[in-house]
């Protein structure tokens, strides 16, 4: 999708919230059997560190390419707040959440945090030590790391909802 000619008149909020969750999930699964398939063909001439280094830079770009849609769960966000099924305005000027609405806030709220530490974790992991490194390296590399059933769980939440 591009969501840079997303209309919300024209396209509902719920198929794009769906869409860029959806689409920062399938980046976050690539760069992960990316760097499972670089791995199992590490040249024997380059170093390790090196190597591990070449496959965050290429992890980095892959997550910085969907940056569009973190961005529009961001809009989606601000449209859901807007209409009425999800959330509501308050006498001084506030708003108050749906049921449904906080529910599917929070599930944007955590693929996003997901997102942004996958892409944490790319950008610091060349130059990193120790277990910083290592912490790096398992959210960039291990699909049984936390950070990917977050992720799930989100996106879950996202496709349930009305």
């Amino acid at each position: 999708m591009d969501y840079s000619k997303v209309d919300f008149r024209q396209v509902s909020v719920e198929h794009v919230y769906r869409c860029a969750a959806d689409d920062l999930y399938q980046a976050a699964h690539k760069v992960r059997g990316e760097a499972h398939l670089k791995l199992q063909t590490t040249p024997s001439n380059v170093g390790s560190e090196v190597f591990e280094d070449q496959v965050a830079e290429a992890a980095f770009d892959e997550m910085r390419s969907v940056r569009s849609a973190y961005m529009m769960l961001y809009a989606c966000e601000n449209q859901l707040r807007s209409n009425v099924p999800w959330a509501s305005a308050t006498g001084n000027g506030a708003f108050q959440w749906s049921t449904a609405g906080r529910e599917i806030v929070v599930a944007i709220k955590a693929i996003q945090s997901a997102y942004s530490k996958l892409l944490d974790a790319a950008m610091l992991f060349p130059g990193s030590e120790g277990q910083k490194r290592d912490d790096y390296w398992s959210l960039l590399t291990d699909p049984s790391n936390p950070v990917e059933q977050q992720m799930v769980d989100a996106l879950l939440v996202l496709k349930r909802c009305p």
